[in-house]
């Protein structure tokens, strides 16, 4: 019966996550499945996370994948000439 199955590993992931969180810097449990866009988000840019993932394209990448917001440098300010 797969819901046995499912059942079981709900339970394991459960138990594996309460005591990651007691043992490590873990501070709350998350989906298994969420495990593949953490990938995504900590990939330096958007080629590495592509390349880790093993999507064809890269805008798949950055639409599904890359969710954290990106740091950009400020645009340098013109000196006004008086």
């Amino acid at each position: 019966d797969g819901n046995k199955k499912a059942s079981g590993f709900d339970s394991m992931w459960q138990r594996w996550q309460t005591k990651a969180i007691a043992k490590t810097s873990l501070k709350q449990k998350f989906q298994e499945r969420k495990i593949r866009n953490k990938v995504g988000d900590d990939s330096d840019d958007v080629n590495d996370a592509q390349r880790r993932l093993g999507h064809k394209s890269a805008a798949t990448t950055s639409r599904f994948y890359r969710t954290k917001p990106q740091r950009v440098a400020p645009l340098k300010r013109k000196k006004d000439s008086d």
